[in-house]
């Protein structure tokens, strides 16, 4: 196997599968992931009423903290989907929010996507908007 160390001084496994191996005269450490890098949303679905926000994180199955991109999409094409960021960090909170002022009263739909490396994730956003008093 190409870079690999023979005979590591020392092998450590944490709780999301990272495998760590030292060698100490090279004075290298590696790191593997036993298993693929999942990418998803501290919620499965958020419902938006109005002009609600709700906040959100990514998160994957490691602890590292990783770089992402957001892709935002609505069933009807409409821009009434909104967050506060389209790029960042897992672990960081994202804004999701939406402006049903200039939509007819119904239920509109749309989609965040994460794209983490070769993961992705998808979270669904329902937005209601109601009939306004006259």
């Amino acid at each position: 196997m190409s870079g690999a160390f023979p005979s590591p001084d020392a092998v450590a496994v944490d709780a999301s599968g990272i495998c760590t191996w030292r060698k100490g005269g090279a004075n290298r450490v590696r790191q593997v992931m036993t298993m693929p890098l999942k990418a998803a949303f501290s919620k499965d679905a958020v419902q938006l009423k109005g002009s609600a926000v709700e906040a959100v994180k990514v998160v994957t199955n490691i602890l590292e903290s990783l770089p992402y991109q957001l892709k935002i999409a609505t069933d009807d094409g409409g821009g009434w989907l909104k967050t506060n960021r389209v790029t960042g960090m897992t672990g960081d909170a994202i804004s999701v929010s939406a402006d049903g002022s200039k939509l007819p009263p119904g239920i509109y739909r749309g989609t965040l996507t994460v794209m983490l490396n070769a993961a992705v994730g998808s979270l669904r956003v329902t937005l209601v908007v109601d009939d306004l008093p006259h």
